[in-house]
């Protein structure tokens, strides 16, 4: 009853938005998105004098349609009034060459768009097209994703990508750089649109490695159609890295430090011409960290009750440098070819400190024992792309393939002194010496072909996509452990806690995807179909796990427009969440004594069904996005802990029957002044889990909530200040 109450009252928010927006634009019949001009010069390239009468003609550069025009006269001056939006200016004149400016942007920032001297040759046979520069926005909204323009990001500077996902609307990281979006950590990271060994198996490291100075944009696909992998319950975060493709040579270099021993630098250089593009960048980055926790547990088993106390100290070192090499070549006007390399090299150093203390009832205590860890992990990525490109007589219309390669390796040395006391303090025996080693490697490697087809007359976004890809992915983790023998004087292996595991995975897919529009009114369907061949082999043991499965992946979109500054949009999607390798490595790990960890060969991937409903309405100053979104999960996969009556805790994880989640969403950018712009979101999520535990102890039922905001002032155009 309590979800049903909480779901009838965000309706009632959603429709009273609508109603207010409604009950405005009949008061105000030519609408609230603001209108502004713009104005030029058209002048002859050769005498520097003005061209009278030239037509200038101003396009929306979405679907080439005329929003206005006019002539200019005898100065060669023109005005042009049109509502905001962004647009292309075409200017004609017989006996003269066409020009054409792409990017030409009216908004509450920049309502009179002057767009200067526009000089006309007199050639007939060619047409000059120019882009406008304009400062991106933060946030652009598109059919399936958000685009965060984050290059310009004052509180990111110096940072990671974690810093930069935490002021991105959404996206949530917590104390630990742990990424979550709308409440899932089941998020699917991409590089330039790729999976990339950057990322890997490890998230909340790989993404501490990645400079923020590196980074142009992210894109946040929180419902995606069928024409992207499946992976990621709540979606997937695209990183996309800067690649300079300017004329000529170009390049900066910048420098960053902080206390505590912060530095970060980075150099982008490139070189451009007509029939190539080479470019390259280097980041370094060194970080250096202090943190503290405790975790106290209390542990009650019939009518013995006890508590287990943990304290801990630790300072982290983190040392990254990557390096990109890449070429675009123009074959000729419909032919590309691009190549890139990526390098990464991590290193971290910790050093942690931890003391255990067991307590009785009174909470008085029975033991204890300090434990000194001291880790050192590295990690080397090396990333490789070839894409092609080929593009038809119709405009849009294109055919692309891209084969791509990554091969990562990381290579951690734990070691370990644990030295137990008496209730009083006094060492007992010698302390416990232990080392363990863990060696990974991560290989993927995929081929993709897509086909773009517009429809009718390549206006609007009508569209059929076609495709195919193929991967496989090879991940192993060699681990080994040794004890210190006093009596022999050295480290002896044991066996018993040593292990290697492998696993395989082969995914074939194909998707096609259909949109289209009336008026105002636009529809996309799309389906994809999976085949996944897996096989786990724990090699110690010579036990091997094979799972193959089929899916279907249906995905739907719906949009419509009214009243000129109002959008509706309605969403499916069917999404997977595959386990990991930690998840299924069925060998318990005895690194923590008190807290062991095992996989489960037999864990199924989960499914995900999405809808969400989005109401996007545009303000003269503002534009405003509010969603309301559910996910059912199926065969969710969830971590179980048991401990058991000596104190010691084992962590595995489980397919349960069932969960569902659901929340809202309300995100704005907005400009009250030209020198203030404001962006802010805030987000509601519920979890409920239905566990197939008839005491019900494996159900749960939680809820979250955040709130963000970012404030931007340009300061008697000196400089920018930024608060977040």
């Amino acid at each position: 009853m309590k979800t049903i109450r909480l779901v009838q009252q965000f309706s009632i928010i959603i429709l009273l938005t609508f109603l207010v927006t409604v009950s405005t634009q009949a008061q105000n019949k030519k609408g609230t998105k603001g209108s502004g001009s713009v104005t030029g010069t058209v002048m002859d390239k050769e005498t520097s004098s003005p061209v009278e009468s030239a037509t200038i003609q101003l396009l929306k550069m979405q679907d080439s349609s005329l929003v206005n025009g006019a002539a200019s006269d005898a100065d060669g001056n023109f005005s042009i009034t049109a509502p905001y939006g962004k647009y292309k200016l075409v200017i004609t004149y017989i006996s003269y060459n066409t020009v054409v400016l792409n990017g030409v942007t009216i908004n509450s920032q920049t309502p009179a768009k002057d767009v200067g001297v526009i000089n006309l040759s007199t050639n007939a046979l060619t047409t000059d097209v120019i882009e406008v520069e304009a400062e991106k926005e933060f946030m652009e909204v598109t059919a399936d994703k958000k685009v965060f323009n984050v290059d310009k990001d004052i509180v990111s500077t110096g940072g990671t990508a974690t810093d930069v996902l935490k002021n991105i609307p959404s996206v949530t990281v917590d104390a630990d750089g742990n990424v979550s979006l709308r409440g899932s950590s089941n998020v699917k990271f991409l590089v330039n649109g790729k999976p990339s060994g950057m990322i890997g198996t490890d998230p909340t490291n790989s993404l501490q490695q990645i400079s923020a100075s590196t980074i142009e944009r992210i894109e946040v696909i929180d419902n995606p159609s069928a024409k992207y992998d499946p992976e990621g319950m709540s979606g997937i975060i695209n990183i996309v890295l800067k690649k300079p493709d300017e004329s000529g040579y170009n390049g900066i270099v910048t420098v960053n430090g902080g206390t505590g021993d912060k530095i970060n630098t980075s150099a982008n250089l490139n070189y451009k011409t007509k029939n190539f593009n080479l470019y390259g960048n280097y980041n370094f980055r060194l970080f250096n960290m202090d943190a503290a926790s405790n975790s106290f547990r209390q542990n009650s088993f019939g009518d013995s009750l006890f508590y287990f106390d943990q304290n801990a100290s630790q300072s982290f070192e983190m040392n990254g440098q990557m390096g990109t090499v890449g070429m675009d070549y123009y074959l000729d006007k419909k032919n590309t070819l691009s190549l890139s390399g990526t390098y990464n090299y991590r290193k971290r150093s910790v050093d942690q400190n931890l003391l255990f203390k067991n307590l009785d009832a009174g909470e008085n205590l029975t033991s204890q024992y300090t434990r000194d860890n001291t880790e050192n992990h590295t990690g080397n990525v090396f990333d490789v792309t070839l894409d092609y490109t080929h593009t038809f007589d119709k405009p849009k219309q294109q055919l692309s393939s891209t084969f791509y390669f990554s091969n990562t390796s990381d290579d951690e040395v734990l070691n370990i002194n644990q030295q137990n006391y008496s209730v009083s303090g006094i060492p007992l025996n010698n302390p416990i010496l232990q080392n363990t080693y863990t060696n990974g490697k991560y290989n993927l490697g995929s081929f993709q072909v897509d086909y773009y087809h517009p429809l009718g007359d390549s206006k609007g976004d009508s569209r059929i996509e076609l495709g195919y890809k193929g991967q496989l992915r090879n991940t192993s983790s060699d681990f080994t452990s040794e004890t210190f023998d006093y009596n022999q004087n050295q480290f002896i292996t044991d066996n018993a806690l040593s292990n290697s595991f492998e696993y395989k995975e082969n995914l074939q897919s194909l998707y096609g995807l259909l949109a289209n529009n009336y008026k105002d009114f636009k529809y996309q369907f799309g389906i994809r179909l999976e085949e996944a061949i897996t096989s786990s082999d724990l090699i110690t043991s010579n036990r091997t796990f094979d799972n193959n499965y089929f899916s279907i992946f249906p995905s739907a979109f719906l949009s419509q427009k009214f009243l000129n500054t109002n959008e509706i949009q309605l969403n499916y999607s069917r999404r997977i969440n595959r386990p990991s390798l930690y998840m299924l490595n069925p060998f318990v790990d005895y690194s923590d004594p008190y807290n062991l960890r095992q996989g489960n060969p037999y864990l199924k991937p989960e499914y995900v069904n999405s809808l969400q409903l989005n109401y996007v309405k545009y303000f003269d100053f503002a534009t405003v996005t509010s969603s309301i979104f559910f996910r059912q999960i199926n065969d969710m996969m969830t971590r179980i802990s048991t401990v058991y009556p000596d104190g010691v805790s084992l962590t595995t994880f489980e397919n349960l029957n069932s969960a569902k989640s659901y929340g809202v969403e309300f995100t704005t950018t907005a400009h009250p002044f030209k020198w203030w712009n404001l962006n802010g979101d805030f987000t509601y999520f519920r979890m409920i889990i239905n566990g197939n535990d008839p005491n019900a102890a494996l159900n749960n039922d939680n809820y979250s909530y955040t709130a963000k905001l970012t404030s931007n002032f340009k300061v008697f155009n000196l400089f920018d200040l930024q608060v977040s």
